[in-house]
């Protein structure tokens, strides 16, 4: 679970900076692709670092826990996301 959950949060940030990096609707393949997964990124980017905070907590805040930088690279993303 925590690799799987490290994985989601990387892959959520990078499609996160990637998708307000570049202009996704300059091509139309891209664009729906956008589209299409957006919701899914979303879900992902405010679920992630409930689960990480809630594991993060049954391993007793260990600050060598995988559960701990899932945590921290969601919220850091989130407050990108939101301060831009």
């Amino acid at each position: 679970m925590k690799q799987i959950l490290f994985l989601l949060s990387l892959f959520s940030a990078i499609y996160w900076f990637v998708a307000n990096s570049i202009n996704v609707y300059q091509y139309a393949i891209v664009g729906a692709f956008f589209e299409l997964t957006s919701i899914l990124m979303l879900i992902v980017l405010f679920v992630v670092p409930i689960l990480s905070l809630y594991y993060w907590y049954k391993e007793n805040f260990n600050f060598k826990s995988l559960y701990f930088y899932t945590m921290v690279i969601s919220v850091v993303t989130l407050l990108l996301l939101m301060t831009k």
